[in-house]
């Protein structure tokens, strides 16, 4: 993150779980001190299925880990987020959760740290 007037680095969030081809932050949202960051290729039950990370913005310090809960390989979840005050909203474009419509969203709620059922 950089300072808006400067151009000067301010925070950098780094990858919680670094591997090779997890494609951290394709896709990232922020509201307010809350950033979400996807991570598609992220491994969840040794499988390529997705993940996405909650940041609080004010410490650089990661909130929450939320992982595919239907993990299916190339499943991107992740690869699109979005964020407005507690819940998080995550895409995952490659899913075969439906299969008339094999793209599927998610919602979060980060106060609770689960899939929201609204």
């Amino acid at each position: 993150m950089f300072a808006a007037r400067t151009g000067v680095p301010i925070l950098a969030l780094p990858n919680p779980t670094p591997a090779v081809s997890e494609s951290f932050c394709p896709s990232l949202a922020v509201d307010a001190d809350t950033m979400v960051v996807g991570a598609p290729g992220a491994a969840v039950s040794g499988i390529r299925a997705g993940e996405a990370y909650l940041f609080d913005l004010s410490t650089g310090a990661r909130i929450a880990t939320m992982p595919n809960p239907t993990p299916l390989a190339f499943a991107d979840f992740g690869r699109a987020v979005a964020v407005s005050g507690q819940h998080v909203l995550i895409g995952a474009p490659g899913s075969t959760l439906l299969s008339v419509n094999p793209a599927a969203a998610y919602v979060y709620d980060s106060a609770t740290d689960r899939q929201s059922d609204d």
